[in-house]
Parts: C-alpha cells; sequence; structure tokens
C-alpha cells in the first residue's frame, strides 16, 4: 500500500489524533499509526470500514483511482464525448483526454468548472467523495449507482436514435414508392 495510503490517511484525519480515529477502526493508536507510516496495512475488511467512514472510495485510498477516473465516469454517466465536454470547458480534445488518462491533473479552477458541467461536487472529483443524499444530481446518481448505468443510458439512447434513422429511411422509401 505504501506512502499513498499513509498520506490520505493522515489527510482525511484531520485534527484528529489517531488514538482518537483507531478505535473507529477497531484497531489500537500503534496500528493506525503504522497505517500511516506506511510500515503495516489493514485487512480488506477494515479498509472497507476507512472508506465507508470516511465517504470515499478503497481504490481512491490506495491511490489507484486517480481524478481522471472520475471525469471519465461523470462524463460517461452523462452520455457526452471527450470532444463535448472539451467545447464546454473551452479545452483541446487532448486536454480533456490527458486527465482523464492521469497524464496531467486539472486546475483547482478547471476542476470546479469540471464538477459544473458534469453535476458532480468538486469533492467527488477530488476525493472520490459521493455527493450528498440531500440532493443528488442525476449524473452522480448514475455514477454512484454502478459504472454500467452509462453504459445502458447510452444503448437506449443509441437504440433510439437508430430506431428513428430506420423509420425516416422507410418513410423515405415509402414516399419514393408512392411517385
Amino acid at each position: 500500500m505504501g506512502s499513498k495510503f499513509g498520506t490520505r490517511l493522515r489527510e482525511l484525519r484531520g485534527n484528529q489524533s489517531q488514538s482518537e480515529v483507531a478505535p473507529l477502526f477497531g484497531v489500537k493508536q500503534v496500528a493506525y499509526g503504522n497505517w500511516e507510516r506506511g510500515e503495516k496495512e489493514p485487512n480488506m475488511q477494515t479498509l472497507t470500514k476507512i472508506a465507508e467512514h470516511y465517504q470515499c472510495s478503497v481504490d481512491w485510498l490506495l491511490g489507484r483511482e486517480h481524478t481522471g477516473t472520475r471525469i471519465r465516469k461523470a462524463r460517461e454517466a452523462m452520455g457526452i464525448s471527450v470532444k463535448e465536454l472539451a467545447v464546454k470547458m473551452q479545452q483541446s480534445d487532448e486536454f480533456v483526454m490527458r486527465w482523464e488518462n492521469g497524464i496531467s491533473e486539472p486546475t483547482e479552477r478547471s476542476l470546479s468548472g469540471l464538477a459544473e458541467v458534469l453535476g458532480v461536487t468538486y469533492e467527488y472529483l477530488k476525493q472520490g467523495k459521493p455527493m450528498p443524499s440531500s440532493a443528488p444530481c442525476e449524473s452522480q446518481q448514475k455514477v454512484n449507482a454502478c459504472e454500467s448505468c452509462a453504459v445502458k443510458d447510452r444503448t437506449i439512447s443509441q437504440l433510439t436514435e437508430t430506431v428513428a434513422s430506420l423509420t425516416r429511411q422507410l418513410e423515405g422509401t415509402r414516399k419514393g414508392k408512392k411517385q
């Protein structure tokens, strides 16, 4: 797990002491301190408890998910292309792809703009924290529910477009035969 996990754990703990936080996860301060220093690793069950407590993903805790992954998930949930997002953000396609692939990170200002355009929270994009349940927007609900929602939505949308196109073609063929 290494230092990324320890760094994030320290960041999430904030102003609380290790001895205050450790019991929340069923361990003593010494064990918690070992996690933060990268000397020991919690088991998967404990990792899940930590992620649930801090409302972030296990992947984010472990440093496996980057901001770009969440940008891509939110963009796909919205059903928009990289090009469409680039236009809305007044950026190049390459810039958006660099963000999504984790090659570069958006600035704080860009991240705020992305959150607004994608209908998710800044905290979701930055840390993987879910939207507050008080007023989740449609896009965030899709992202939180499951990644396959975006695929299903795109598939339904594509099928609808295909049916409409075939209907237009059929009507055109019928008109041609009547003449």
